[in-house]
């Protein structure tokens, strides 16, 4: 297949040490470019101080401590930093804990045998501190089965959103959404008492049954240590810039994972056992920029995880098996990048199929890439790699210490 999906150097040598290893380039000119597609702070005069702030997780001891670290290894720490910083408080946890028995509760109100459960990146414990919490509603219809028309689903929401606004639990100011011509209808709102948004959906299982395999193939038993902090830190370089939701046309979180999951089974030098993962963050989210900033071709290729180990499928030869559920691909402007993801819970169903501005993300990818491999070159003593690249808008930073603030870890008991 016509697909290049890493740049060869050399062949690799084995590593003797678990030491990180310093990604070997060619010596292309690499310059910093202006990001293609950029969501910068919009207070122009926010002083010095603002935007330590607005990097929290950095915490290094100065110039003296970056320059007696190699730079790959100053980028794997402040990755490792990033993670465990985004990672949820237990007063977030319990904040959303909360919200979640409450919506129960008004959606019990109208539907008292529905089942409600969480999926996707709340259900994989890897969501952002302004990730939504997303809810799938159980419901069986009058012949025992969870199968619903579009009409009764919408049906079915509207007399959800009537009891959510009933009970009092979404905040007034913000509007309390039914998207019913949606390919996937959804209510959106806005918990009241947390300020979570919320997303409740009707027995949409796929979310959840992706969330359970990629459980399994990557987040249990230490199989893919790299995969929670990839995702995460790669969630956020794109919530800042906008392109992190497929209704926007942006990249969803679960084709994300699936490029991480795929990009990591194939991984020609970690498939052969050359290096760790977890020794080599640093390494492998450069790897990933490059590949799908870069070198991959976006016109033929598309991901599939559908089976027990990743691969490739060619996109105009799904067409010709599968015209109805792919045509999609004829219809896409050339020229311009599509990423097609084969959803492994339906082999006919494209995830990234609404992900318009992928364009946008691919060029996303490529900037960081030019400019973390430029300073990493350059030998930039200032300690902070990543800096311009991520950052914690102030929205969230005042979000986060209200709830650390105001909800108890112990309280995770529904009120």
């Amino acid at each position: 297949m016509d697909f290049i999906p890493f740049l060869p150097d050399s062949d690799p040598e084995p590593d003797t040490n678990t030491e990180p290893k310093e990604p070997k380039r060619k010596q292309a000119k690499l310059t910093a470019v202006t990001p293609p597609v950029t969501t910068t702070p919009t207070n122009k005069n926010s002083s010095s101080k603002k935007r330590t702030e607005a990097n929290p997780w950095n915490t290094n001891s100065g110039k003296k401590d970056t320059q007696q670290k190699r730079p790959v290894d100053r980028l794997q720490q402040e990755l490792t930093r990033l993670y465990e910083y985004l990672r949820p408080t237990e007063s977030e946890k319990a904040g959303r804990q909360q919200a979640t028995f409450r919506v129960t509760q008004a959606i019990q109100r109208v539907f008292p045998d529905a089942q409600v459960i969480p999926f996707g990146s709340y259900y994989m414990d890897l969501y952002l501190p302004s990730s939504d919490i997303d809810l799938v509603v159980i419901l069986n219809t009058n012949q025992g089965s969870s199968e619903m028309s579009k009409e009764e689903t919408v049906n079915a929401l509207r007399r959800i959103c009537k009891s959510i606004s009933k009970a009092g639990i979404n905040d007034r100011t913000v509007p309390l959404n039914l998207i019913s011509k949606a390919r996937v209808p959804i209510i959106k709102y806005t918990d009241a008492l947390t300020g979570f948004l919320v997303d409740v959906s009707v027995n949409v299982e796929s979310g959840l049954s992706g969330a359970k395999m990629m459980l399994q193939r990557g987040l249990t038993n230490g199989k893919h240590p790299a995969l929670p902090i990839l995702t995460v830190c790669i969630k956020q370089y794109l919530t800042i810039r906008g392109l992190n939701e497929v209704f926007t046309g942006g990249l969803g979180s679960f084709s994300l994972m699936c490029m991480i999951l795929s990009f990591l089974e194939l991984h020609p030098v970690l498939q052969l056992g050359l290096i760790k993962e977890a020794d080599n963050i640093a390494v492998l989210y450069l790897d990933f920029l490059e590949l799908y900033g870069r070198f991959f071709n976006y016109d033929r290729v598309g991901i599939s995880v559908e089976k027990v180990r990743s691969g490739y499928f060619d996109r105009h030869e799904m067409v010709k098996e599968h015209p109805e559920d792919w045509q999609h691909i004829l219809k896409q402007p050339p020229n311009i990048p599509h990423l097609s993801v084969q959803d492994p819970q339906c082999p006919t169903n494209d995830l990234a199929r609404g992900s318009f501005q992928f364009s946008a993300v691919k060029q996303a990818f490529e900037h960081a890439f030019m400019v973390l491999t430029s300073r990493m070159r350059d030998g930039n003593d200032s300690g902070e790699l990543l800096k311009g690249l991520v950052w914690i808008p102030e929205k969230t930073l005042r979000h986060r210490e209200y709830i650390n603030q105001t909800i108890l870890p112990s309280s995770a008991s529904h009120k």
